[in-house]
């Protein structure tokens, strides 16, 4: 009895010893570097320019849009200035996100708004292309301001790219071939070129290491990827949600163009490869092929 005792006391040992030397063995990496000049620095600028009303440009009349557009103009030519640059989340402590941080993140939202009525006023004015332009430049907006950042960076994102995506719907009856098949094209590479999320939980439970248990503690270090189970699975839904949905996007614009150059609707996705679309769009969570909508 003593003697099994002994050997389920060994085993407990080793495997508690192999778990600790794993966890110190795999600490958190060093943040790298932030690229200079760095881009999300020029979009913290921006939302700090933009006017909490903004958040009603949807129900102001159109010669108030036109000043609401002309306000925020300074804004979004500093987002344009940060999108031509690298852009990487200045990291940040735990206990920053309840301050500093919530509030560069809501000044993400005014910027999301600022860029919706810029689209709105180009379509009431009937510049359809110009309207397109901007809401692609608020999707391109969303996946970069999360770029090297953690979770609550890419829902931000992501929720900024469901405004751009509605944009782009509401000019995408006005374009014509060309311009559709362009802005294909440009879905695709927003696309394929976003954080994967994987990414992003690997660096949120990097984060919560380093700023949480620190380094020391070793039994929280063990338990930090179990933590916020829920909150981590329905976070990487919808991470791979905004993807699916750009390639959707995408398949929609490839089906005006085809529309358009034809005379008539495709009856299926296969259709829209390659002049339409460079390859079959798949669900970026299962990876089935998507059909037309």
């Amino acid at each position: 009895m003593k003697s099994t005792g002994r050997k389920i006391g060994v085993v407990a040992f080793t495997l508690a010893a192999v778990l600790g030397l794993t966890v110190l063995l795999t600490r958190p990496k060093p943040e790298a570097p932030l690229p200079s000049p760095n881009g999300y620095v020029e979009f913290i600028n921006a939302g700090a320019l933009i006017p909490a009303d903004s958040a009603n440009w949807k129900s102001v009349s159109k010669t108030e849009l036109q000043a609401m557009v002309a306000t925020n103009q300074a804004a979004l030519d500093l987002v344009y200035r940060g999108l031509n640059q690298e852009c990487r989340v200045v990291p940040y402590s735990l206990t920053a996100t309840t301050n500093n941080h919530m509030a560069e993140l809501a000044g993400s939202k005014r910027i999301a708004q600022a860029f919706g009525a810029a689209s709105l006023l180009a379509l009431l004015q009937g510049r359809t292309n110009d309207a397109v332009v901007t809401a692609l430049a608020c999707l391109r907006y969303g996946q970069e301001l999360a770029r090297g950042g953690v979770i609550i960076d890419g829902l931000v994102g992501a929720a900024v790219q469901a405004a751009g995506l509605s944009a782009l719907d509401d000019a995408l009856p006005g374009l014509d071939a060309a311009a559709a098949q362009q802005t294909a094209m440009e879905l695709e590479d927003l696309a394929n070129n976003g954080e994967p999320p994987a990414a992003v939980l690997r660096r949120e439970t990097d984060w919560m290491r380093r700023g949480r248990f620190g380094t020391g503690n070793l039994f929280l270090r063990l338990a930090s990827p179990w933590l916020n189970r829920k909150v981590r699975a329905t976070a990487e839904q919808k991470l791979s949600l905004a993807v699916t949905n750009l390639r959707k996007a995408a398949i929609r614009c490839a089906a005006r163009a085809y529309e358009q150059a034809e005379g008539h609707p495709p009856t299926s996705v296969e259709q829209l490869v390659p002049q339409y679309l460079q390859t079959r769009p798949v669900d970026a969570a299962t990876g089935k092929a998507l059909e037309l909508h």
